[in-house]
């Protein structure tokens, strides 16, 4: 489906879907974003904090929608509140949640390639979600669009202008590429992630990368780590890979060593000679901190990538490589390697350079921005643009 029939067919099927389903939401209120509790005295989100729903996994036929309810009014003996997914056009869908916490799992089967969904989940039969949308994937794709970003902390006006940016972008996937919050507490995790992102999660596939902020955390295990998903994946599934459409992405978490020896780089190495890296048009591996860049702030960059990581990517013909960390955005070209940087989604910008920038730096800006990625079959064209939509930087590669 080309680009100008999947808009038309996302916005003009649009009306007609929600309409259809207005009368689920008959009798229950609709909850107005995702944060209806109060912030507690000591930081925490209190315990009727609604956050989510947030989408997981879409391929032409699947899909998974999670979150976590807590109605007051619906809860008795301490038991959660109910929650039902409604979705239209009809789908199987599988309520697989485990947890008593009021966290819901919906796995979704049965779908149809290329068709735009909308659904709303019910909570305690006494409020509603938002109508969302989501489109599965088609069964073949000449096409893929992704959009890449990170460091998103401190700044949820920045983060909540760039997510509706992506959002016009339409993509296929959604890549964040590390330290989603300043401090790992719930009360920042909703005001600085949840709430301003809450319309992007709920309709596009993230895929998301632990950065340092995020290390060795409960909400990043919980709604963002991929382990309940797939069974290959590593360190809590902050380490995983995925395909989408024409591209195959590897993911690692520089929390954790990726030196030659170490299980994440024996592991990438068993995933970039497997037969979904190798038939995809396009290899791309997301890590939080880049191998070197231009800033004053995190010199010198991370060993493990400059000096095992990048010969072993090259050696694979992986194309690109996308990071964070640094609060800004970089494009270096190392041979046949691009690197990026797109480390300025809200965090304070780092834009004081070095004196002596390493030799593969393209192009420097300290502007607040995110990245567009449209592949094909023959060449892949970047746009890298400020909240408002101004150009930074524009590239192409081809496979």
């Amino acid at each position: 489906m080309s680009r100008y029939g999947r808009h038309k067919a996302r916005y003009g099927l649009a009306m007609a879907v929600v309409l259809a389903l207005l009368p689920l939401l008959a009798g229950c209120s609709v909850l107005e974003g995702i944060g209806n509790g109060n912030d507690e005295a000591d930081g925490s989100v209190d315990k009727d904090t609604n956050r989510g729903p947030f989408l997981f996994d879409v391929s032409p036929t699947t899909a998974t929608i999670v979150g976590v309810a807590h109605v007051p009014l619906a809860r008795q003996a301490g038991r959660a509140a109910e929650v039902r997914l409604d979705i239209s056009p009809p789908a199987t869908v599988a309520d697989t949640s485990t947890a008593t916490d009021g966290s819901y799992w919906f796995e979704l089967t049965g779908l149809t390639p290329a068709t735009l969904y909308t659904y709303v989940v019910e909570l305690g039969g006494e409020a509603c979600s938002e109508a969302y949308q989501f489109r599965t994937a088609p069964l073949g794709s000449s096409s893929t669009r992704l959009a890449v970003f990170g460091d998103t902390r401190d700044n949820p006006r920045v983060l909540s202008n760039l997510a509706a940016l992506i959002r016009s972008w339409d993509p296929d996937l959604v890549i964040h590429v590390g330290d989603f919050v300043g401090d790992d507490e719930a009360s920042e995790w909703q005001e600085q992630w949840y709430t301003p992102t809450q319309e992007l999660t709920a309709q596009y596939w993230l895929l998301p990368v632990q950065g340092n902020h995020e290390e060795d955390s409960r909400e990043y295990a919980t709604w963002l780590g991929r382990a309940k998903l797939h069974s290959d994946t590593l360190l809590s599934g902050s380490v995983y890979s995925e395909v989408c459409g024409l591209v195959w992405i590897g993911v690692l978490n520089a929390n954790h060593r990726m030196n030659e020896g170490s299980a994440q780089y024996a592991w990438l190495e068993g995933q970039l000679e497997s037969a979904a890296a190798r038939n995809a048009t396009w290899r791309v591996v997301a890590v939080h901190e880049p191998p070197f860049h231009s800033s004053t702030k995190h010199q010198p960059g991370n060993e493990d990538v400059a000096q095992d990581l990048l010969p072993l990517l090259k050696q694979n013909e992986v194309q690109l490589l996308v990071t964070g960390h640094v609060h800004a955005y970089e494009r270096l070209q190392d041979d046949d390697l691009t690197i990026i940087i797109t480390g300025a989604g809200g965090a304070p910008l780092h834009g004081d350079r070095i004196s002596s920038p390493p030799p593969q730096s393209q192009v420097f800006v300290a502007e607040y921005e995110a990245c567009l990625l449209d592949m094909t079959r023959t060449r892949l064209t970047a746009s890298v643009q400020t909240p408002s939509g101004t150009q930074l930087d524009q590239f192409v590669l081809t496979p």
